[in-house]
């Protein structure tokens, strides 16, 4: 009786696979079948709107409608079926590709045999690749004519790693304070004013949504814009300068709703020669996770930046004011009975003499701390007033010795660094020197 139990079993199994893959057959993208397809990306495009979006698409599709498609690039012959993602040579997507698509925006068509899905980056192209997979989901398909727009603005868009319940993103936004477009960026009908980077920087935030910011050349004329539209999603300032003091190149963020600031304070390193006009200094405060009641320290900082053959004595400014930082972190750590975090742009990678100070008094590099996944890229590119690029001026070394973007943790204890990214999408290119980076721990 078991065994003729056992076998309906099976065979209702069966049967429900059946349903499912006959379901999936008869799938249609504009009226072909979804299995006669195949996704095309650009072969000369970087990764980030090309291959890992296309790559995105194909588990999508595989979730949510049972087939897995080929993916090829443009430069393979033309296939009577395709789904066309970001920018190619296909002669039906360059024709929709003249009608351009803002940073976040996206624009799915649906023609005879064909599925042309465009963005203005891999954050919108991924999003629509959702879409179309949620689509294809439903008996209906997709029909010929069918399209959908919309944008990923203002959508926080990465969840974090599993278990993680505390999030710490710092980015460098490059100070540009000038109401002109230099020549380079005119020439190339580019902009790189506050009016136009600062709404991009508070995307990067929102997208991912930590407790914790941390922002080095945070010069007022960025804040103006900045500010009022972090206040829309719940963040606020640590250390908020009144009319007659010191302003703060180096602020920290933090969203109230997750954490409660215990402390805050501010320091501009001393001589003025170490500081150039006042943006190397650093933020720290005390925090309170809500969701734990567990405590932790945030120390936000910019160093000196010039080297010894430029300027001589810089080493030792920086070794100084590494010293003066690590000290004050350390007293609030006996005070609090926290770990902390210590991150910022510190213009020297950890072979320097700088870092050593770091690195001989146990702080960890989250790059070595991270249980799940440490990323070694060092993140530094260029973006100033003669352009930008996406080659990183150090190349990726082992550990992560070749940035000089640093994210520290000290006083660990039972703190589980789950997770240490640098955020390379093609987008921040233009908005900074500096790729952001996040952490993902669990306190």
């Amino acid at each position: 009786m078991r065994k003729f139990i056992l076998s309906l079993l099976t065979i209702a199994a069966l049967l429900g696979m059946s349903k499912d893959l006959l379901a999936a057959s008869s799938v249609k993208i504009g009226g072909a079948q979804l299995s006669d397809y195949v996704i095309v990306y650009g072969d000369s495009e970087d990764p980030d709107q090309g291959l890992n979006v296309a790559k995105s698409l194909q588990e999508y599709i595989k979730d949510k409608a049972g087939v897995t498609l080929e993916i090829t690039t443009d430069k393979s012959a033309p296939a009577p079926c395709e789904i066309v993602v970001g920018r190619t040579s296909r002669a039906y997507a360059s024709m929709a590709a003249a009608r351009p698509v803002a940073t976040f925006d996206y624009i799915v068509e649906c023609s005879k045999n064909s599925l042309v899905i465009r963005g203005g980056g891999g954050w919108a192209l991924t999003k629509a690749c959702s879409i179309v997979a949620d689509a294809l989901s439903s008996k209906k398909g997709i029909k010929e004519g069918w399209s959908k727009s919309g944008t990923v603005f203002g959508e926080e868009l990465f969840p974090r790693e599993k278990g993680a319940d505390l999030r710490i993103l710092d980015v460098n936004v490059w100070e540009y304070v000038h109401d002109t477009i230099p020549q380079w960026w005119r020439e190339h009908n580019l902009d790189c004013r506050d009016a136009y980077r600062g709404p991009r920087f508070v995307q990067l935030i929102r997208a991912y949504m930590p407790d914790v910011v941390c922002i080095q050349e945070y010069a007022r004329h960025l804040d103006d814009v900045m500010r009022p539209m972090l206040a829309e999603y719940g963040y606020k300032l640590a250390y908020l300068p009144g009319p007659d003091d010191q302003w703060s190149f180096t602020p920290i963020y933090y969203r109230p709703e997750a954490v409660a600031l215990e402390y805050s304070q501010y320091h501009r390193y001393t001589p003025e020669m170490w500081s150039n006009h006042g943006t190397k200094s650093y933020n720290v405060a005390v925090f309170t996770l809500k969701s734990s009641g567990k405590r932790f320290i945030v120390g936000n900082t910019h160093l000196w930046w010039k080297s010894d053959k430029a300027q001589p004595g810089s080493t030792q400014a920086r070794t100084e004011q590494c010293t003066l930082l690590a000290d004050t972190v350390e007293a609030l750590e006996k005070e609090w009975n926290c770990p902390s975090f210590v991150m910022g742009d510190m213009n020297g990678n950890l072979s320097t003499a700088p870092m050593k100070v770091f690195l001989e008094r146990n702080y960890i590099p989250c790059p070595w701390a991270a249980s799940v996944y440490g990323d070694p890229s060092s993140g530094h590119h260029k973006a100033d007033k003669g352009g930008y690029g996406r080659t990183l001026f150090s190349p990726i070394q082992e550990r992560g010795m070749g940035a000089i973007d640093q994210f520290f943790i000290h006083n660990q204890g039972s703190v589980d660094v789950k997770v240490f990214k640098r955020i390379n999408a093609m987008f921040t290119d233009e908005l900074t020197d500096h790729y952001p980076n996040y952490m993902d721990a669990s306190l």
